[in-house]
């Protein structure tokens, strides 16, 4: 999955497409396992504060790993994000399956 995010590094300002990776598989028959792959970014824009253009050396590869690293904080936000949804959702469905079950048993539908 790819996210598009924001980071400063450097006091540059990187627009990026964020893509997480897979942790690959390493268990079950060989033709099913493959190896992890790292969370990448691809730097869509590079501006100063002031939104001047910056050229970049995309064979740095330590401004890659620093604009990787910065990428951490907001992944991070998201993750909490999707998982607090993802809680709220199961919730709801736990819920909704209390209350129509209760409305069976009401009925002399349930046990």
């Amino acid at each position: 999955m790819s996210y598009s995010l924001t980071v400063t590094v450097d006091g540059m300002v990187f627009k990026v497409e964020y893509h997480e990776g897979d942790p690959g598989r390493i268990s079950g028959p060989p033709e099913n396992c493959y190896p992890p792959e790292p969370p990448e970014v691809e730097v869509v824009s590079a501006t100063r504060p002031d939104g001047t253009a910056v050229e970049l050396d995309l064979e740095d590869e330590d401004l890659y790993d620093r604009i990787l690293k910065a990428c951490d904080e907001p992944m991070r936000a998201i993750y909490a994000e999707e998982d607090a949804g993802w809680a709220a959702y199961e919730e709801n469905m736990r819920k909704a399956e209390a209350d129509y079950e209760e409305m069976l048993r009401r009925e002399g539908f349930g046990g």
